[in-house]
């Protein structure tokens, strides 16, 4: 599955090289010159990982992404800047950069950087599932995103040793992953035509066995 980058940089020339790279090396870049096409580019699509200059028109990088951290959205960043003070460096990863890279850095380090951080967000690319308008699904860690913000999947009551689907929406979205990845998950997950927001649903760990014939 493609993975779609956010690249801030007002440097026309900079963003310019570094969107051809990642493009090459199999991503989708989407570009923005300053703080405020960057939040419209957020609100327009889904996005994997931010790329965030820091000194950009009308707020900076660091006041742009608390405020996303704020509002809850857990999309991965890694600030590109020119700013090589530790002070700077301590106040990126406080606001909620995963990452720090100064300038002038190697496209191939960058690279090297964005794909370690992709593996340990979200896996293996092939782990995760598009399940479209936005959402994504990665059955492994069984966690459900829309546009990066982490949705109520599943909750355990007490007592109760299975899994329950925490909200009505939850089910369809398992059903749609279902009908997305065919068989997959059908020896899985038992279908329930019931009511399903106070329902325990089961999920073997074993395929179901058929019945034995008499």
């Amino acid at each position: 599955m493609q993975r779609k980058i956010l690249l801030l940089e007002d440097d026309l020339q900079l963003s310019d090289t570094v969107k051809q790279y990642l493009e090459y090396q199999g991503y989708e870049v989407v570009t923005a010159y300053d703080a405020h096409e960057a939040r419209d580019r957020l609100y327009e699509t889904h996005i994997d990982l931010m790329l965030l200059d820091i000194k950009v028109p009308y707020q900076n990088g660091f006041d742009l992404l608390a405020a996303l951290r704020e509002e809850g959205d857990t999309t991965p960043a890694i600030f590109i800047t020119s700013l090589h003070s530790i002070e700077n460096v301590t106040r990126g990863f406080d606001v909620g950069g995963d990452d720090y890279v100064r300038k002038p850095f190697a496209l191939k380090e960058l690279l090297v950087r964005i794909e370690s951080l992709l593996r340990r967000q979200y896996g293996s690319r092939e782990d995760i599932v598009d399940l479209g308008d936005g959402l994504q699904f990665a059955p492994k860690e069984f966690q459900l995103t829309r546009n990066g913000t982490l949705l109520p999947m599943k909750t355990r009551k007490p007592g109760c040793s299975a899994c329950c689907w925490s909200t009505p929406m939850s089910w369809s979205i398992m059903k749609r992953y279902i009908a997305h990845s065919g068989s997959m998950m059908k020896s899985r997950v038992p279908v329930h035509s019931g009511p399903i927001s106070r329902r325990c649903v089961p999920i073997s760990e074993k395929p179901i066995s058929k019945p034995s014939k008499i």
